[in-house]
């Protein structure tokens, strides 16, 4: 469990309907055929079609198969979790009708990269879904805007959960987790632990991870560091079984200078 003194509050402090709205607006501009919010697990993107669905009185696809093109029309596909996705039909590409598509960054939908090379497909910045200042501000008021948005980074799963709405460490563990490398697992552990380390690429560990203004590695979340560090042991544990897990995890911390750790994990 969470326990953070300000997280464990938000729940009955909210002062809005959480609306998506400036964001809504910005997808709908788009003058692509295909739009597709690609974010991990936690970031709203369900959420965000359902308020588009409701707006422009539509359904939500949620299914493995892409839904059938309805000329001049605008369709919502929110890919599943763990799924394999059919292709993007050619008549989405051909610009026919609109898409507007959300899921994982591991999920790969084919005719995507096409659709997206020829200039008919964009993936939305995932950190535009991050709740911002002012939306900060009108959900949860001015006073208790700055310090959610410091304990939970703008990660609308960890603002919006509250200390009593599930197990965040088992949520990180097995939905955000598991496709990263050995080495970026030895990251998120030394930076949990306050280790600081220099960027080499963080886009895989968006929405835990940003790199700081000095180029330094930074949690995003300061109210993250007790679930993450209980659910980074877990998983290390697991790949810690194997030769390959255990080479790859001792030489990451061998890389980052520390030397016993690295032993202690050789000879485990």
């Amino acid at each position: 469990m969470l326990h953070h003194p300000v997280l464990g509050r938000i729940r009955f402090r909210m002062k809005a309907v959480f609306s998506r709205a400036e964001i809504i607006h910005h997808i709908l501009a788009r003058s692509e055929a295909i739009v597709v919010l690609e974010a991990p697990a936690g970031m709203g993107k369900s959420v965000i079609l359902r308020q588009i669905a409701q707006r422009e009185k539509l359904m939500v696809h949620a299914d493995p198969r892409p839904p059938k093109p309805r000329s001049g029309k605008l369709v919502l596909w929110d890919v599943p979790p763990h799924a394999v996705p059919g292709p993007v039909p050619e008549r989405f590409a051909a610009g026919d009708c609109r898409a507007i598509i959300a899921k994982r960054p591991e999920t790969e939908i084919p005719g995507l990269p096409r659709a997206l090379a020829y200039g008919a497909a964009h993936v939305l910045d995932p950190e535009l879904l991050l709740i911002s200042t002012a939306e900060a501000e009108r959900f949860f008021g001015a006073e208790q805007a700055e310090p959610i948005l410091a304990a939970s980074g703008g990660w609308p799963l960890v603002a919006f959960r509250g200390s009593g709405s599930g197990d965040l460490s088992r949520f990180l563990r097995f939905e955000l987790l598991p496709h990263l490398a050995d080495e970026e697992l030895v990251d998120l552990k030394l930076l949990a632990g306050g280790v600081e380390l220099s960027s080499r690429g963080s886009e895989r560990l968006f929405p835990i991870v940003r790199v700081g203004g000095d180029r330094k590695l930074q949690l995003c979340a300061t109210g993250l560091s007790g679930p993450l560090s209980a659910a980074v042991e877990e998983l290390m544990a697991e790949r810690l079984r194997t030769p390959a897990g255990a080479n790859a995890i001792a030489e990451a911390y061998a890389a980052h200078g520390r030397p016993v750790e690295a032993i202690t994990t050789y000879q485990q």
